[in-house]
């Protein structure tokens, strides 16, 4: 049959076509509770919640106790909790929560997770049963109910939050109200969705050139939390497609909306995040999103006044250091000294790209010091 209508009066539907339709909404995982608790015996017990299966509620209204078999006398085993979904003809009890025993070994591993041939299985806890114990403690019960790949919370169907490219990719000059009420997500290639990616581009204040890559290197996530009213808020985050470059984020952005009539979203306005962290043999430096880079050094080595000019009573020394990181043009530079003996000032002599030369001075020939210094510029 190609077309189905459900739910239809004098029609009868079976518990299938309910888990189907169900399945448009919920996902596969756990509502609440359910928590795997040591009974200093080796029995557990589940705590009361609820679970959702492939499209079937399972409730636990009370305390479940659940025994795990006999332990091992020469190697540990790892055994599953889990809630499982049994659709065989042959099921007594189609959906209820049980332990599967896992096989003893030097290096234990958990059983896996069944999910074919009609059943399926959610994990809600490992449990380590340590070779010739009689007790389970706490400690050796791992809670899974966290882990979407074995369980997870409920949440959203898939085909309601998974991207379809041509209905759910939209251009920036799309007004808040046009978007689903709620929240929005959407992924924008580089290659696949090249011309949408360039006028994303052109209404933001950067572009590809602007972190040295090309368009086909990029991809952007635009999350829009809105109403029906065009009110609503928008960020996109921009990264590189690249493993190699750890998928490096490049810059994020937040605009609002507030045009009820118009539907007219607000200028972009940068949220800066650090880019990079590093040091080495110069310094510490931090580069930021927008372009800002702060380096910093504080030199191990005493320095001491050596040279009089302006008269007897004024003596200076100076040294050149190099920034961790160079700067696109001269960065402002704040020095400092750490005195070790008698009154002094730090200045800057001399600032570029790459260095900085920074005196001490003093109006006693026995003083010393420990230069250092702040450098705040653009590294792009």
């Amino acid at each position: 049959m190609a077309e189905l209508g459900r739910f239809i009066d004098g029609e009868e539907y079976g518990s299938q076509q309910f888990a189907e339709f169900f399945q448009n909404f919920l996902s596969t995982g756990f509502f609440d509770g359910l928590e795997v608790e040591a009974d200093d015996s080796m029995t557990i017990t589940i705590k009361e919640g609820a679970a959702f299966i492939e499209g079937y509620e399972y409730r636990n209204t009370d305390d479940l106790e659940l025994t795990h078999n006999t332990a091992n006398t020469n190697n540990d085993r790892i055994d599953r909790v889990v809630i499982r979904l049994d659709q065989t003809p042959d099921a007594s009890q189609p959906l209820r929560a049980m332990i599967r025993t896992g096989s003893a070994s030097s290096n234990p591993e958990p059983p896996d997770l069944i999910r074919e041939n009609g059943i399926y299985e959610i994990s809600l806890a490992q449990v380590l049963v340590s070779s010739g114990s009689s007790v389970i403690p706490q400690s050796d019960i791992t809670d899974e109910r966290g882990d979407t790949d074995v369980c997870g919370r409920v949440g959203m169907a898939g085909r309601l939050t998974q991207q379809v490219d041509s209905v759910d990719v939209r251009t920036p000059s799309t007004p808040a109200g046009q978007f689903r009420e709620g929240e929005t997500n959407f992924y924008v290639h580089g290659v696949d969705h090249a011309d949408t990616l360039d006028e994303w581009f052109d209404s933001l204040p950067v572009s590809p050139s602007t972190y040295d890559r090309d368009l086909d290197q990029l991809r952007m996530y635009v999350q829009t939390v809105s109403r029906r009213n065009n009110t609503g808020l928008q960020t996109v985050t921009i990264f590189d497609w690249s493993l190699s470059r750890d998928y490096q984020v490049y810059g994020q952005f937040v605009r609002a909306s507030n045009s009820i009539e118009l539907g007219t979203w607000g200028r972009w306005q940068e949220v800066v995040m650090e880019f990079e962290r590093g040091e080495n043999a110069n310094g510490h430096f931090i580069k930021y999103t927008n372009g800002d880079m702060v380096c910093r050094f504080e030199d191990d080595d005493l320095t001491a006044v050596e040279n009089t000019t302006g008269g007897p009573n004024l003596h200076w020394a100076r040294k050149t250091f190099a920034y961790p990181e160079p700067f696109v043009n001269r960065p402002t530079v704040t020095p400092i000294t750490r005195r070790e003996a008698t009154i002094q000032w730090a200045g800057t002599r001399e600032i570029t790209e790459t260095d900085v030369e920074i005196y001490l001075i003093s109006v006693n020939e026995n003083a010393e010091g420990y230069l250092s210094y702040e450098a705040n510029g653009r590294w792009r």
